[in-house]
């Protein structure tokens, strides 16, 4: 299944499911549900060395782009269901933004240089 077409179908379940029709205060507490799920799962980056450091783009910016970078180790994060469940909250947050008309300070989120600390993946500004 293409991208597209595999994210109008998920939109159009979160619809049909009654997903995006609550609150903008409900709204943004299943979002704050999902960003705790995420942030558990990358909490302890334990790392044998730099190459076991990944990151990826985290939530949306009204006017596009991630809002930060998660950094995080490999050797105890799956990147697959990272990947997905972070696909899915950056796609929710974008959708808020529009629903709720948010604006962001349009700059772009600086990305980090991944780098190791006490057996720690970290990433360094």
């Amino acid at each position: 299944m293409t991208r597209p077409l595999h994210l109008c179908l998920i939109l159009f379940a979160s619809v049909s499911c009654g997903i995006l029709t609550g609150s903008e205060e409900d709204d943004y507490a299943r979002l704050g549900e999902m960003r705790e799920e995420i942030l558990s799962l990358v909490a302890d980056p334990v790392c044998q060395g730099i190459e076991d450091c990944r990151m990826i783009g985290f939530g949306a910016m009204a006017c596009g782009g991630p809002n930060t970078y998660l950094v995080y180790s490999v050797s105890v994060t799956d990147s697959s269901h990272l990947t997905r469940l972070v696909e899915q909250y950056n796609s929710r947050d974008d959708e808020l933004n529009r629903k709720y008309g948010k604006r962001s300070r349009c700059l772009l989120a600086p990305v980090p240089e991944l780098a190791v600390v006490d057996g720690r993946c970290v990433g360094q500004y």
